[in-house]
């Protein structure tokens, strides 16, 4: 009897951690905190480092598509802001855009998730021409179904920035250790 017991134990519970469909559209806003770190080189020669960051807002939008418990998608993700150096708040990053690859593994109502793709931003000054920054991101997130329709979560995206068409000064060179951490609120269609 007791292995009766457990066998259907663990079939419920089989059944309720895929029960829960992951797949189709979705949009919503996002609020992140960010830090950074910028290296700063003239003629590819390290030159300095100063480290920023900031609060920033946005929306996101993204497509998921549900295989067993696999949980592939994309997104794109879009936050507005001005995080800037601690020591000089007249430099700072502007609007970032992220495009996203997503693959996560469903637990019911639980996703975790991996992240990897690519940003844009730009590198500002009030007395500079503003000079574009991408790289290479990553990082790992987890949403909760609260409902059907309603989706909570956090997301941790790292960000490997470079810029290096300075106007002014054409010697110039930024790399970015730039990290976030957004809590997201979404609407699963």
């Amino acid at each position: 009897m007791k292995h009766v017991f457990m066998t259907v134990a663990l079939v419920a519970l089989a059944d309720t951690a895929v029960a829960q469909d992951w797949s189709g559209a979705y949009v919503g806003v996002q609020s992140a905190n960010s830090s950074y770190t910028n290296s700063f080189f003239v003629n590819d020669v390290f030159d300095s480092s100063f480290d920023g960051g900031g609060s920033m807002n946005g929306v996101f939008a993204g497509y998921n598509h549900q295989i067993g418990n696999l949980v592939l998608g994309g997104e794109i993700a879009f936050l507005s802001g001005e995080p800037a150096l601690d020591a000089f708040p007249d430099y700072f990053y502007t609007d970032m855009l992220d495009l996203k690859a997503r693959a996560g593994y469903a637990f019911g109502r639980v996703l975790p998730y991996a992240v990897v793709g690519w940003s844009r931003t730009e590198w500002a000054n009030s007395g500079l021409t503003p000079v574009n920054a991408d790289g290479f991101a990553y990082g790992i997130g987890a949403e909760f179904l609260v409902t059907d329709r309603v989706v909570v979560g956090l997301e941790y995206l790292q960000r490997d920035l470079v810029a290096d068409n300075f106007v002014e000064f054409p010697a110039d060179n930024i790399e970015g250790d730039f990290s976030s951490v957004a809590f997201r609120i979404g609407y699963k269609f």
